[in-house]
């Protein structure tokens, strides 16, 4: 019989990896063309896995949407191979997750954050720095419906 906390630790296994991925993703939100490049080699050198793309070939990216195509209703072993290419194209020390229970997944149609190139804006600017709109304006009622970072 297995103990509470082994069952619990084997099912977050993802956990460390997943940190460990977002901490190594951030030195790359001034420098988004090598991450396309980093994430295009991962898929190419898989041939079973497609780039997840929209709008032609992506010219931009944010963190969210990296995660996007690993939780974006993969087989696991698909999911894992994925991981797998995240380690070796960003160096991660963490072991690749084989479960993934508990993240949220992702409508395989449509896993970016952002909208298309001419209704984009700065959308990905504001994924890569979330609580920007928040620092800019302190005054005012919270406006609930998009959360701690926007404000009326």
């Amino acid at each position: 019989m297995t103990n509470a906390n082994e069952t619990s630790a084997s099912l977050f296994a993802w956990m460390p990896f997943y940190s460990e991925l977002a901490t190594k993703l951030l030195a790359f939100k001034n420098n988004r063309k090598t991450l396309l490049s980093r994430l295009q080699a991962v898929f190419d050198d898989h041939p079973n896995l497609d780039f997840p793309a929209f709008d032609g070939i992506p010219d931009d990216i944010d963190p969210f949407t990296v995660f996007a195509f690993v939780n974006r209703g993969l087989s696991r072993e698909n999911a894992t191979l994925t991981c797998a290419g995240f380690k070796r194209a960003f160096g991660l020390a963490s072991e690749v997750p084989e479960l993934f229970p508990g993240l949220p997944r992702m409508d395989n149609r449509n896993v970016y954050f952002f909208r298309s190139r001419e209704h984009r804006g700065d959308d990905v600017d504001k994924l890569w720095h979330p609580s920007m709109r928040r620092r800019k304006k302190r005054s005012g009622p919270m406006n609930y419906t998009c959360g701690n970072y926007c404000r009326n």
